[in-house]
């Protein structure tokens, strides 16, 4: 009887993992199908929300992050571009990134890649954990279009950390190795102003020294088509391999007595870029000067 029991489970396991399988993908298969078209009120209610609803992206479709009502003509007229969920982005940036505007006529058989194309835009824009794109005919016969993003964490802060020489055996050996210690905070602002401008600063104490600002802006102007980048930097190192003594580095840092330091350096540098707008072709032309 044992026997007969073993084997008949033995038996049963297999259909019991395609009964699961089977509950598996019907699950997945149901979770495919888009949700119905907000209607262009509700649109717009969403639009003047400042915190609206999370978007769950990274278990979403792609089908389902474009959603696109049911319109009779075959070109409809963009009555109104809405932005959901860029507390600290500003719109004009937004703007700048879409291939139409209020006013334009799109097709209707050619909207879903439309809005699509326009949605990974904003996205490539690595601002937003996700970016939704919903579309409404309504009862006017023009079209309401809302983009609802979900914003990154932007401001992110490193600290600083570390020894001199980098090697911990080399720096365990040396008689004075607490005072060849770094220390201080890289700090990182990806959307400054709110338009997608990328500020750096370094800030470093220690045996080595150094205070830098770097600031860059892809896009300025209306269409966002010129980049400029500038950026300061001063570094104060003590560390200076002059000669070797009993087959170990000696350097200048190995004398705490004297507070000078070996090397001393200060930079600027600036740049643009230039792009011409086209679908096929864009040139870039790039300028960088540098002092010493």
């Amino acid at each position: 009887m044992k026997y007969r029991a073993w084997l008949s489970f033995f038996y049963a396991v297999p259909w019991l993992l395609a009964a699961g399988m089977g509950l598996l993908f019907a699950t997945a298969a149901l979770a495919q199908v888009p949700l119905p078209p907000a209607s262009a009120d509700s649109l717009r209610a969403l639009s003047r929300e400042r915190h609206p609803p999370p978007l769950v992206p990274v278990v979403a479709p792609t089908d389902t992050l474009v959603r696109v009502g049911v319109c009779p003509a075959q070109r409809i007229r963009v009555a109104a571009i809405l932005f959901a969920g860029n507390v600290r982005t500003r719109e004009r940036t937004l703007r700048a990134e879409l291939d139409f505007h209020e006013g334009d006529s799109l097709s209707v058989a050619e909207l879903p890649a439309r809005l699509e194309a326009n949605r990974r835009r904003l996205f490539n824009l690595q601002l937003f954990h996700a970016v939704l794109a919903q579309a409404s005919c309504g009862g006017t016969g023009q079209l309401t279009i809302l983009f609802s993003v979900q914003e990154r964490w932007y401001i992110l802060p490193t600290p600083i950390f570390s020894t001199t020489p980098g090697n911990l055996n080399a720096w365990y050996s040396r008689s004075n190795r607490w005072q060849r210690l770094d220390y201080g905070l890289h700090l990182t602002d990806t959307n400054f102003r709110g338009r997608a401008e990328q500020v750096t600063a370094n800030i470093q104490f220690g045996f080595n020294r150094k205070f830098e600002l770097f600031y860059e802006a892809p896009g300025l102007g209306r269409r966002r088509r010129v980049g400029v980048g500038f950026g300061i930097s001063y570094y104060q190192s003590r560390n200076l391999d002059y000669i070797t003594l009993n087959d170990r580095l000696v350097d200048l840092g190995d004398h705490p007595e004297e507070d000078v330091f070996a090397i001393q350096r200060f930079y600027a540098t600036g740049g643009c870029a230039c792009g011409i707008p086209c679908s096929w072709y864009r040139p870039s032309t790039f300028l960088t000067t540098a002092s010493r």
